[in-house]
């Protein structure tokens, strides 16, 4: 897979979007635009990783769910964690296309929320989704 695009950090702006934020940032658009697309085609948040799957399709981006939890070098994953701010689950971005590791964690940024990021790499996570761009 070639390098696409460079992923520019998106927060979320509610508790339950930051599929949404995730979204926006593999596809590089406004998160409001993936809220109303997800909408159109009958999607809700908080959001499965079928959802996810389905609404980066509108996108044109595919998501394919890993068959272990292993992350693999030259690749882009949108990962589940555990939210470091409520009890519940959160998804981010880890990007392993280049020899930095990079973590795009859409709560980086929100005031006075705890995120992840390249200092603290979550060790647990779960469900990974390698992104593939259809060129």
């Amino acid at each position: 897979m070639k390098i696409k695009r460079e992923i520019t950090l998106v927060n979320q702006q509610e508790k339950t979007d930051c599929v949404a934020a995730c979204i926006a940032m593999i596809v590089g658009v406004d998160i409001n635009k993936v809220k109303k697309a997800a909408k159109e085609i009958n999607l809700s948040f908080p959001m499965t990783n079928i959802d996810s799957i389905k609404l980066l399709c509108f996108f044109s981006v595919v998501g394919v769910m890993q068959t272990d939890e292993s992350l693999y070098s030259g690749k882009l994953y949108k990962v589940g964690v555990a939210s470091r701010n409520s009890v519940g689950l959160h998804s981010l971005i880890i990007d392993l296309r280049s020899k930095k590791i990079k973590v795009y964690d859409p709560q980086n940024g929100v005031c006075g929320k705890n995120f992840y990021s390249e200092k603290e790499i979550p060790e647990n996570y779960f469900s990974p989704m390698e992104i593939i761009y259809l060129d």
